[in-house]
């Protein structure tokens, strides 16, 4: 399945010399006073009745994505291939060629009392 296009833009860029590019100075300054804000909960920010909600919102939101970073990161080294599918007798199996250039599929089945086995290979061009 296919990631959806963005619908977000940076507030700034740190490459280039566009308009958009945040200096070095005011990007180690807001550090700065994030650190100083962050050592103590952001409680004065928390507090506050328009930025506490936005603030918990934005927590919220760093939650999430650390908790895809996790999953992705426990399911990036998964493979799909081979998958074999085994049912009475008959099992259908798909992996990579050789090359790795297409997708063997592999049926195997008893007819007669003789293993059967048929594969077909789709190159993926």
């Amino acid at each position: 399945m296919a990631l959806d296009d963005k619908k977000y833009e940076e507030f700034y860029v740190t490459t280039g010399t566009g308009n958009d590019r945040a200096s070095a100075a005011d990007l180690a300054k807001v550090e700065s006073l994030w650190d100083s804000d962050k050592a103590d909960g952001c409680a004065h920010f928390l507090k506050h009745p328009e930025f506490g909600p936005l603030i918990f919102q934005i927590q919220q939101m760093q939650d999430e994505i650390s908790s895809l970073r996790t999953e992705i990161n426990s399911n990036k080294n998964k493979t799909s291939f081979p998958i074999t599918i085994a049912n009475s007798g008959h099992s259908l199996a798909f992996s990579l060629n050789s090359a790795g250039t297409g997708l063997a599929i592999t049926n195997t089945y008893t007819a007669r009392g003789k293993v059967v086995t048929k594969t077909f290979t789709l190159i993926l061009q």
